[in-house]
């Protein structure tokens, strides 16, 4: 499903810059690297959230043979 791709790209982004702040912390060296970083990474951490919260309430109304649920 697109969904589910966009969102293993998301968390790896969201893994990658993680790794980065951190490395960078650790020399402590560019304090306005690690800022936009961090923003970047809270972002993507928002928008990996909406989607599983989509995902979650989109496959709530199909039934397990791909059918919706309700009137039809």
């Amino acid at each position: 499903m697109v969904i589910e791709s966009h969102l293993k790209q998301l968390l790896e982004r969201h893994s990658k810059l993680d790794y980065k702040i951190h490395e960078i912390e650790l020399t402590n060296t560019d304090d306005v690297s690690v800022h936009e970083m961090k923003k970047q990474k809270l972002k993507i951490k928002e928008e990996i959230e909406r989607l599983k919260l989509y995902n979650n309430s989109d496959s709530a109304f199909i039934h397990k043979n791909g059918h919706f649920k309700g009137v039809h």
